[in-house]
């Protein structure tokens, strides 16, 4: 305790993502930011009249986030902040000297933060500083609602504006309109999201066009749900009904939120299913759901989607947009929308490729004095030409997802981090002089599968090194069969590949290292040994197959249908290339070495980022890392059975370690 030097308090009314956006982003950054920060850093999550389980509370502390309970006394008016600093100093182990920064979201919990911030300041002398992160333009948005509801909002927001030391917005539109429309002169630093991970949802079942966020009321002015509808009804009548009919695409609504107006609002929906066959004799099929707080439910929804639409007249940023592009579904979203922004100010005219885009004609800013199917008439347009090429949307889809895989809650933390002065991993530095990481990917089955695809294209020609970790993609059939045939090319014919297994002894001491996923839920002595035993006996199974992997090789040579035309290598100088090294001691992470192409997996238990693998750059301030890694390598081997293959492997980091080195001494010389 005596080593904390600051302290990060994120202040929030509730700890997790039941409750949509808002917590979203505060049990992200929390989670990633105790991941990155050092150890003289303590990152505290205070939850203030939320309720917060004693598991929750353990899980996060894995995390390295302390959470903080305050639950205000019935009695009590307003909040005792004296109370709730000595409480956080107290459970946080924070002594007085150190420097507290306190974070809050909007007007959501802002104010609170921006309290709490002054009292320890000026009542307990401490360096304390009020960090504002700005989630909506209140200025815009809440123009949909009543005016004095938008102006006491807003002028709410100014005052915190006023009062932060440091002020972070999400996304780049938000930012633009802090300097445009609010007219901020300090420094705003844009936080992107970072994007979710598939596995967080459960299984597809069959398949709609989504549409979600909050239905506050009939009136529908917000999300435009109703023109959803109408579009749909327009679009596939154009499109025929040879081609597609309305029962391929129900329209799902997921967001009411007023349990008495229910009646009313289905009421409503039925009788503009019967208006829109009256007017475009195209029967729709529509669901309405109530606002899904299950946050594995709620992802569910968006994996069995064909498409996602964001209709909203303006969304900051739209994490549920976002979502469903982490989803792998194509997304229709409007040109106002934060998220549009982003994508334009990443990819440029690209982003009109990659996404659908409602864009709203002149005609339309009158659009609340117009009919409904009139006002359709933009997202109809692009439903009809989407639908009619859903296919080729579904890979441009795919393509954007490859292209936003740095877009991670760890950059974001990174940034928020530096920002703030907090010591931080140098490895997550993003997209400075000096981030030795050029992109981090969600799942390590990612790496592979871009191996997979550089060997069938006979790109790699030099070497490939697995090195710790037993992946079952390594020994599956038609892996092993896209290896040996790039082996057996005249490209390959000098391409070794390198199988550094952990063997049962490597295994039981990272057992020592770390506890088994999963071993925490275990409270009993039989339970935790029932689950050492079991993934003992899963790691010597894929040990054994990794033992056997030229058995493998052999088998699917026998199979391949050789061209006769082409040169291809023997088996035997194949088998002679493949190299099997069993690791005595565990190493510390995973390794792949790929022709020149340098790969760390890693594990960290945060919602959206579980086993990710990150390439290392092959510049300057990648060398420094791969020296690292390489000489981790040598630790590791030092210890293991001095084969002919283990010398080998031995043999050839040496020299890349010369290589690296030299190239280091080449480059300060230059800049000297």
């Amino acid at each position: 305790m005596e080593g904390i030097e600051k302290a990060i308090v994120f202040v929030a009314d509730f700890w997790g993502s039941e409750k949509g956006g808002v917590n979203v982003v505060n049990l992200e950054l929390c989670s990633s930011m105790g991941y990155i920060v050092t150890g003289k850093t303590r990152v505290i999550a205070l939850i203030l009249n939320g309720i917060v389980s004693d598991m929750q509370i353990e899980k996060a502390k894995r995390n390295n986030v302390y959470i903080v309970r305050y639950q205000k006394d019935k009695n009590e008016e307003k909040l005792h902040y004296d109370l709730i600093v000595r409480k956080v100093l107290q459970e946080g182990g924070i002594k007085r000297q150190a420097e507290m920064i306190w974070v809050g979201h909007d007007i959501h919990t802002g104010n609170e933060a921006c309290e709490l911030s002054k009292y320890s300041k000026t009542r307990l002398r401490m360096q304390s500083i009020f960090a504002l992160i700005i989630h909506t333009p209140y200025n815009l948005r809440e123009g949909f609602k009543e005016h004095g509801q938008r102006l006491s909002k807003l002028g709410r927001q100014e005052a915190l504006l006023l009062e932060a030391d440091h002020i972070f917005c999400v996304g780049p539109l938000l930012k633009k309109l802090l300097k445009d429309e609010y007219h901020i002169q300090r420094d705003i630093d844009e936080i992107i999201p970072g994007l979710t991970s598939a596995d967080s949802a459960e299984g597809c079942g069959r398949y709609h066009i989504l549409t979600y966020g909050y239905v506050l009321d009939d009136s529908d002015i917000q999300k435009n749900w109703k023109e959803v509808c109408w579009a749909l009804a327009k679009a596939l009548k154009r499109l025929g009904p040879d081609k597609y009919r309305p029962e391929q695409f129900p329209v799902v609504v997921c967001g009411l939120n007023d349990e008495a107006k229910k009646e009313k609002l289905y009421q409503m929906a039925k009788d503009m299913i019967d208006e829109i066959e009256d007017v475009t004799g195209v029967r729709i099929t529509l669901e309405l759901h109530n606002f899904q707080t299950d946050r594995r439910k709620l992802l569910s929804q968006l994996k069995r989607s064909k498409l996602f639409v964001l209709n909203s007249e303006l969304e900051s940023f739209s994490l549920s947009a976002w979502e469903a592009i982490s989803m792998g579904i194509p997304v229709i979203v409007t040109e106002s929308s934060g998220v549009y922004y982003y994508l334009e100010s990443r990819f440029g005219y690209l982003a009109n490729g990659l996404c659908g885009v409602i864009r709203r004609d002149i005609e339309h800013i009158n659009r609340l004095d117009r009919a409904e199917h009139d006002n359709a008439e933009p997202l109809a347009r692009v439903l009809r030409d989407i639908i009619d090429n859903l296919p080729k949307m579904e890979y441009s889809t795919k393509y954007l997802l490859k292209e936003l895989q740095d877009c991670t809650w760890t950059m974001a933390a990174a940034k928020m981090a530096k920002a703030l002065r907090l010591d931080y991993g140098e490895d997550f530095i993003v997209r400075e002089e000096n981030n030795c990481y050029e992109t981090v990917y969600y799942k390590r089955e990612t790496v592979f599968n871009m191996l997979y695809h550089q060997a069938e294209r006979f790109e790699i020609t030099n070497r490939i090194i697995f090195f710790g970790g037993i992946a079952t993609r390594l020994t599956e059939g038609d892996f092993t069969k896209c290896l040996l045939k790039l082996m057996s090319s005249g490209k390959g014919r000098k391409l070794d590949i390198y199988y550094c297994y952990e063997t049962e002894e490597a295994i039981r001491q990272r057992e020592e290292m770390q506890a088994l996923e999963g071993m925490e839920q275990a409270r009993t002595e039989e339970k935790r040994e029932k689950i050492r035993k079991a993934n003992e006996e899963k790691q010597r199974k894929k040990a054994e197959r990794i033992i056997h992997i030229k058995e493998v090789f052999q088998e699917e040579y026998e199979k391949l249908n050789l061209d006769s035309a082409q040169e291809w290598m023997s088996l035997d100088s194949v088998l002679s290339r493949i190299h099997i090294i069993p690791l005595k001691k565990s190493p510390a992470f995973y390794f792949n070495i790929i022709d020149e192409d340098m790969y760390i997996g890693f594990k960290y238990e945060t919602r959206s980022s579980v086993n990710t693998t990150a390439k290392i750059k092959n510049e300057e301030a990648g060398l420094a890392e791969r020296l690292r890694v390489l000489s981790h390598m040598s630790f590791v081997l030092q210890d293991s059975e001095k084969t002919e293959d283990c010398k080998r492997l031995m043999a050839l980091i040496e020299k890349l370690r010369a290589s690296y080195e030299e190239r280091i001494k080449r480059e300060l010389t230059e800049r000297i």
